[in-house]
């Protein structure tokens, strides 16, 4: 399974258009990782992917958010979404 912020090179078939979201909110004795909230919409959108049948998501557009958390301690938090088109490789059948 594979995602692509382009276009998948030959024929498919599009299944559906899928979402993900994820956050990583600052802890006590670390700081947020993005990066660990991107791995985290990207392994859904697999995972989504692979639930329609899908062999892989194309034109996948990528969004974040940093900000505060709400609250009397507020934390930094980052907020990624993101979307993209599932699609089975090759002729339909």
């Amino acid at each position: 399974m594979y995602l692509s912020t382009g276009d998948a090179q030959g024929s498919y078939q599009v299944l559906d258009c899928i979402f993900a979201f994820d956050t990583c909110k600052e802890g006590l004795l670390r700081g947020s990782a993005p990066g660990k909230a991107f791995e985290g919409v990207k392994n859904q959108l697999q995972n989504k992917a692979k639930q329609l049948g899908a062999d892989a998501v194309i034109n996948c557009h990528f969004e974040y958010h940093s900000g505060l958390s709400e609250g009397l301690n507020p934390k930094k938090i980052v907020e990624v979404f993101a979307y993209g088109t599932a699609v089975i490789l090759g002729e339909k059948k």
